[in-house]
């Protein structure tokens, strides 16, 4: 198992030895404010494939919901961050440019359809968000 983080990869192991040595994994915690709205857009992805396992696509959108609650319930919601030193992969350390703008274009240049996400919270109605 591989993680972007060499922190993670001394710390998070699959005792099974299910996960290939030097398969990619990456780990988002539950206190990344990111980190529900990343799982939806992954569920999302998933529904929009040939053939989408709903029992998956339910499980991280409950997932997702899980890590509300937690981010409400412990107020940790935090922008993620990452030591330079434990960076599996160096960089400059650089902000990056938004690419945004590119994708939007790439996406219109070649037809294919949007990416809605469904904002799922039990206390509003569902809200889609283009992105």
């Amino acid at each position: 198992m591989l993680h972007a983080r060499k922190d993670y990869n001394r710390r998070i192991q699959d005792s099974e030895g299910v996960i290939p040595g030097d398969e990619p994994v990456l780990l988002i915690r539950g206190q990344d404010k990111h980190a529900p709205q990343a799982l939806l857009l992954y569920s999302n992805l998933v529904v929009n494939g040939p053939s989408p396992d709903m029992v998956l696509v339910e499980n991280v959108r409950k997932h997702a919901e899980a890590m509300r609650k937690y981010q409400a319930d412990n107020e940790c919601a935090k922008e993620p961050d990452m030591n330079p030193a434990d960076a599996l992969y160096p960089t400059d350390g650089a902000t990056p440019e938004s690419e945004e703008k590119d994708s939007e274009e790439t996406a219109d240049e070649e037809g294919g359809p949007g990416i809605v996400l469904v904002d799922i919270d039990e206390d509003e109605e569902e809200e889609e968000i283009d992105v």
